[in-house]
């Protein structure tokens, strides 16, 4: 399980697929995304851009992609406790974080083997 904290620093980055560009491509404007700094139960944090917050089955999740050019995405319930704070917890039910990745991976365009 994951706590989260909230930083309020943003940070520069490409567009998610624009990593890979080639440099006589005309320059692309960078971004300002969001970041949240995870903390592990072992301690150790890794800094996150959140991705975006979407619904599935009435529950909100948050996609997170940490910032160590791994390829992974972090999926968490996403739960606003008011209009600054919100907590992010682990789906315990296997099914319901299954439909939560199949839902992500739907909107991102993820194309799943057959």
């Amino acid at each position: 399980m994951a706590n989260k904290k909230v930083s309020s620093k943003k940070k520069k980055s490409q567009p998610r697929g624009q990593q890979n560009a080639q440099k006589k491509a005309a320059p692309k404007k960078e971004e300002v995304r969001d970041v949240v700094t995870l903390e592990f139960d072992d301690g150790k944090e890794q800094a996150c851009f959140i991705e975006g917050i979407f619904d599935c089955g009435g529950q909100d999740y948050i996609a997170l992609v940490p910032d160590d050019k791994s390829g992974d995405v972090y999926i968490y319930k996403y739960i606003q406790i008011d209009e600054e704070n919100y907590r992010l917890e682990d789906e315990a039910d296997e099914e319901k974080f299954a439909a939560a990745v199949r839902e992500y991976e739907d909107i991102v365009g993820y194309k799943r083997e057959a």
